[in-house]
Formats: structure tokens, sequence, C-alpha cells
């Protein structure tokens, strides 16, 4: 049975969810750590997994559109 192409376009409720998270992370370590390298460091590395993630997602999709 034949697929048809997977869509690349991401679901912008998604994309505000997400930052919505990330924001809400930085907010909780502002209150824990004074130090703003440390606060810094988290959202970097949330941004990095949310880049990550995307990527994936439009990598498996690529992949699925190659094989159908």
């Amino acid at each position: 049975m034949r697929h048809k192409k997977q869509d690349n376009r991401i679901c912008l409720f998604y994309v505000t969810q997400r930052l919505i998270d990330l924001n809400k992370i930085a907010e909780k370590r502002k209150k824990v750590y004074t130090s703003a390298a440390n606060e810094t460091h988290l959202i970097e590395k949330s941004l990095k997994e949310f880049e990550r993630e995307c990527i994936h997602n439009l990598g498996i999709n690529a992949l699925h559109n190659h094989n159908n």
C-alpha cells in the first residue's frame, strides 16, 4: 500500500507550547539559581533539545517521502 507524502509543516500551537514550556523552565530556574550562567546554560540546553526535535521530525518526514 502506498502512502501519501508527509507534510513538512508543523503546528504553530505545538511550537508555541514548547516555547511556553521553555520559558517556564527559565522562570523556575531564575527562582532557584541566582547565577545568570546557570540559567543561560539551561535555556541553551533546552533550545538545543527543541532544535534537535524539530530536525528529527523533519528528517523522519523526508525519509518517509523518499521511501514512498
